[in-house]
């Protein structure tokens, strides 16, 4: 991952490592900061930059990091802090900015100033509930498409989670004993549809 300073985010199995494209300098990251030392035993195939120039890391089982380059500042979240689930599968922004992160337990939108965490579920929408390794993309129309094992979620981000409950109900069909009851058959039961009843 190339971030806005030119330098090369290298994800491993054992931690993390930059190239500086315009010095040419390497450097293990994860062992040079200790706060970083926690990404040393996880694996870590992603990254991205929020508009802030954090870079957020996100793992297969502890969650995702998010690193500060200038001020070295690291913050972790995780189940923990109110995440569905520690294996953070794919990763992207909305046009709002908020931070969304496909795992395999839901999404999870996050807030990149303040943290907030909400898990949106197949409950409330997505076509899966798991979703696959790097398949969380935003569109420039401002969609999120987010492709899971029961197929693809298509969203707009401000519109997931917000579903009515103001549901209409009707009653098609009345059985009495396990017997279908119908209007005027004789039993003297119904003498008009039941949905307007």
């Amino acid at each position: 991952f190339k971030d806005s300073h030119d330098i090369l985010w290298i994800g491993t199995t054992a931690g993390v490592d930059t190239y500086n494209l315009k010095t040419k300098s390497y450097k293990r990251i994860s062992e040079e900061n200790p706060a970083l030392q926690h990404l040393k035993k996880s694996s870590i195939k992603d990254f991205y930059e929020d508009e802030s120039g954090n870079i957020w890391i996100p793992t297969l089982s502890i969650g995702v990091t998010i690193y500060n380059p200038s001020t070295q500042q690291v913050t972790r979240l995780n189940k923990q802090n109110g995440f569905s689930s520690n294996q953070i599968l794919g990763i992207t922004k909305d046009y709002k900015n908020m931070m969304w992160l496909a795992t395999d337990n839901g999404l999870t939108k996050v807030n990149p100033t303040t943290f907030k965490i909400n898990n949106i579920s197949k409950n409330q929408g997505l076509a899966s509930q798991n979703f696959y390794r790097g398949a969380l993309i935003s569109a420039s129309d401002g969609m999120l498409y987010a492709g899971g094992t029961k197929g693809f979620s298509v969203f707009d981000p401000d519109a997931l989670g917000k579903r009515s409950n103001k549901l209409k109900t009707r009653i098609s069909q009345f059985k009495l004993d396990n017997v279908r009851v119908d209007i005027n058959d004789g039993t003297g039961v119904l003498d008009k549809p039941i949905h307007k009843m």
